[in-house]
C-alpha cells in the first residue's frame, strides 16, 4: 500500500518535471507537505502526505506565469478506521511573483484543472471518481543562488460534488502547506 502511494507520488513529480522546457527562463518545482480537508471528507479522515511537482513559464516580462503542476495526497481515515483518500491532480495554473528579480519572492496563484479522488474504505470496496479541480497558493521563493531557490507556501484545494452512497454530494475543501526546491532553466 505505501510503496503504490510512493509509486503515484513519483509519477506525478516525472510527468510535472518532464513537461517541455523549450521557453527560455522557466522554473521547474518540486516539494511536499500537510493537507487536510476543512469540509466533508475532513470529517472521517485526517491530515496526510502532499506531494506536487511543476513547471512555470514566465509571460512576457513583470512577475507574471503560467505552467503545469501535477500533485498528490493520501488522507488516512480517522478514528482509527481503515481506508484512506487518495487525491490525485493534474492542474493548468496561472499566477504571479512579486518581486521576480529579487532574492526574495513573495507568489499567488490559481489552477483550474482535474482530480481524481480515490476512496478506499479499507475492505477492498472503493470508490474513484474524477471531477472538476481548483487551487489557490500564496508563498515565498527564497534564492539561494542565481537559479536555485527554497519555497514555502500555504494552499487550498477544492473539487467539484463527488457522488457518494445515498445520493449524496461531498466535495473536496483542503487547507495545506508545502516546502521545496524551485529551479530556473534557461
Amino acid at each position: 500500500m505505501i510503496a503504490g502511494k510512493i509509486r503515484k507520488a513519483l509519477l506525478v513529480a516525472a510527468v510535472a518535471l518532464a513537461l517541455p522546457v523549450a521557453a527560455q527562463g522557466q522554473v521547474i518545482y518540486a516539494g511536499a507537505g500537510l493537507l487536510s480537508d476543512g469540509g466533508d471528507i475532513g470529517d472521517v479522515t485526517d491530515a496526510g502526505f502532499l506531494a506536487l511537482a511543476g513547471v512555470v513559464f514566465p509571460v512576457a516580462s513583470g512577475g507574471f506565469g503560467i505552467g503545469a503542476e501535477g500533485l498528490y495526497s493520501s488522507l488516512g481515515a480517522s478514528d482509527g478506521a481503515d481506508g484512506s483518500i487518495d487525491i490525485l491532480g493534474v492542474l493548468a495554473t496561472f499566477g504571479y511573483s512579486f518581486n521576480p528579480d529579487g532574492n526574495v519572492h513573495p507568489y499567488i496563484y490559481g489552477g483550474l484543472g482535474i482530480v481524481n479522488l480515490d476512496a478506499d474504505d479499507g475492505s477492498g470496496d472503493g470508490q474513484s471518481e474524477t471531477k472538476f479541480g481548483f487551487e489557490g497558493v500564496a508563498g515565498v521563493d527564497f534564492g539561494l543562488s542565481e537559479s536555485v531557490g527554497l519555497f514555502v507556501e500555504g494552499r487550498y484545494l477544492g473539487s467539484s460534488g463527488i457522488d457518494v452512497e445515498g445520493g449524496d454530494s461531498i466535495s473536496l475543501q483542503a487547507l495545506g502547506g508545502a516546502a521545496g526546491i524551485s529551479i530556473g532553466i534557461g
